[in-house]
């Protein structure tokens, strides 16, 4: 175990030495009540053989049937009903609970990886000094310093003021843009409104005109008709002055 924590030197490894350590911990209390599981079947499968067994044996077995590794040939109805139990609380209800812790555990490692990562660095650091012996008599107690760039939070605080910045500027182009699309389609609807007011008016003009020369032409056949036939009764008139 020593070993394993010597690995925090390693940034790629000092997450997963973290990580390993917070999962040991929060399964600390679940291991309890799995063991205190497991040895209690183990004593009813002890209570139930009427031979001589020894309680090693039925450890080992309850034990395997929480991985799944069982024979039960030539089990006993009692037996299969206690089988049954087993299997339904310590390989299936426990395990996935530790599954379950284990995926709580990593979330929360997740959460704050970076703070751990710091914890595990400053601890190698810290260990680190205890072993200089020139060091032991300085008990004065110190601060670590850490040298990072720009702080997050002020960073933060910069792009959030820069979103806004950008948005409202965005959001006022848009206004402009939009007003000056309306102006434009009024104008052009104005525009519209003209063409066809003096399309409309073109052309009543021109049935206007078109109905006057008609009328004109109609009064130019009433006047060629009248001429006819004053012409048709003068040479009426010239013929029979002729024949007296």
């Amino acid at each position: 175990m020593r070993g394993i924590t010597y690995f925090r030197i390693f940034k790629n490894t000092r997450y997963m030495v973290n990580l390993i350590t917070q999962v040991i911990k929060d399964i600390t209390s679940f291991f309890i009540l799995l063991f205190y599981s497991t040895l209690a079947f183990a004593f009813i499968f002890l209570v139930m053989d009427k031979d001589d067994p020894k309680l090693i044996d039925y450890i080992k077995i309850s034990y395997r049937l929480d991985l799944g590794d069982f024979d039960p040939t030539g089990f006993t109805s009692m037996q299969w009903v206690c089988l049954f139990l087993a299997t339904m609380i310590n390989m299936i209800i426990m395990l996935n609970l530790l599954i379950s812790i284990m995926g709580d555990t990593f979330g929360k490692v997740q959460e704050n990886a970076e703070i751990a990562d710091r914890k595990e660095l400053l601890g190698m650091i810290s260990e680190i000094e205890t072993l200089m012996f020139w060091k032991k008599s300085c008990t004065e107690k110190s601060y670590f310093q850490v040298l990072t760039g720009e702080e997050s939070e002020e960073t933060e605080k910069n792009i959030k003021k820069f979103i806004k910045k950008n948005i409202k500027r965005y959001h006022l182009q848009t206004l402009k843009m939009m007003e000056s699309h309306g102006e434009m389609l009024e104008s052009h609807g104005e525009m519209l409104k003209k063409i066809w007011t003096k399309l409309e008016g073109d052309k009543k003009e021109g049935d206007k005109k078109e109905g006057d020369k008609k009328e004109e032409d109609k009064k130019e056949e009433k006047v060629e008709e009248s001429s006819n036939e004053k012409s048709g009764e003068e040479s009426g008139e010239k013929s029979g002055e002729e024949e007296d």
